[in-house]
């Protein structure tokens, strides 16, 4: 049986939720790259980016400091 060593998906955060996270967030997570933090000035914007992605929850503030995340989208 042959054993496929896969690498788990990379972990991804966006900071800001406008046009572009608006349309590369979900692309992303539908490409296989799991969309963990969503941060906004206006949290009530971020949460409604979380609502269209798998696994996303709104980030309060943009401490990242202990975070392992593979890349990271600041869209203005």
């Amino acid at each position: 049986m042959a054993n496929f060593n896969r690498m788990p998906p990379p972990f991804v955060s966006f900071i800001g939720s406008g046009n572009v996270a608006w349309h590369l967030a979900p692309a992303l997570d539908n490409a296989g790259f799991v969309v963990k933090e969503v941060y906004s000035r206006n949290p009530q914007n971020a949460a409604m980016l979380t609502e269209r992605l798998y696994q996303a929850e709104v980030k309060a503030s943009l401490d990242f400091f202990n975070k392992s995340f593979f890349s990271f989208y600041s869209c203005r």
